[in-house]
């Protein structure tokens, strides 16, 4: 079944000084429990996959974190999954990029690095926190990752898809020659 994606649209940061243009849409988003998520987000992240973003207004004012993927934890998780060690320089040095707004710190959005993630279409997350003011009525929670990670002090009532940390990797991830070895899937 096919998506239908938002139309393009702005949306800003509550300070004003960061306006993005978000392209292709998908307005059935994701909770994410991974731990980076909990650090970030001070609980889960809500995000909305899109084709891409554009910085129209107050690039200057955009702050970037980029999420260091550790190596030996990689190859950790290929021998515990049977999938061929690969040379450390072919694990790439980040997993995504997360942009704020330096001023009033709203989350904007993140981006995965290239190699990482399957579909190239989706490599853009938008906050979904950052898009509620944008005029969305379609806006739905359809996916919870890493649900095997999920804190035991909160649940929400919307039935979703639970993907556990191996179920989300092998769905969304593929980390170079990592992925496409335990994969005949190009991209979902």
């Amino acid at each position: 079944m096919s998506i239908q994606r938002a139309s393009n649209f702005s949306a800003e940061c509550i300070c004003k000084k960061v306006r993005l243009e978000i392209i292709g849409l998908n307005p059935n988003f994701t909770v994410c429990h991974c731990s980076t998520c909990q650090y970030l987000h001070a609980g889960p992240g809500f995000g909305a996959s899109c084709n891409d973003i554009k910085i129209l207004d107050g690039e200057e004012h955009i702050k970037k974190f980029f999420t260091k993927i550790d190596k030996k934890r990689t190859q950790r998780f290929l021998a515990e999954h049977g999938i061929a060690q690969i040379e450390e320089p072919d694990i790439p040095e980040y997993f995504s990029v997360w942009h704020f707004c330096a001023e009033c710190g709203t989350k904007l959005y993140y981006r995965f690095e290239d190699s990482v993630w399957k579909n190239k279409c989706d490599q853009y997350v938008a906050s979904v926190g950052f898009l509620h003011e944008s005029g969305l009525k379609n806006l739905k929670m359809e996916t919870e990752a890493y649900f095997d990670k999920k804190p035991y002090y909160y649940s929400f009532k919307e039935k979703t898809t639970a993907l556990s940390e191996d179920e989300t990797h092998k769905k969304y991830i593929r980390m170079s020659k990592v992925f496409d070895a335990d994969s005949n899937n190009d991209g979902d």
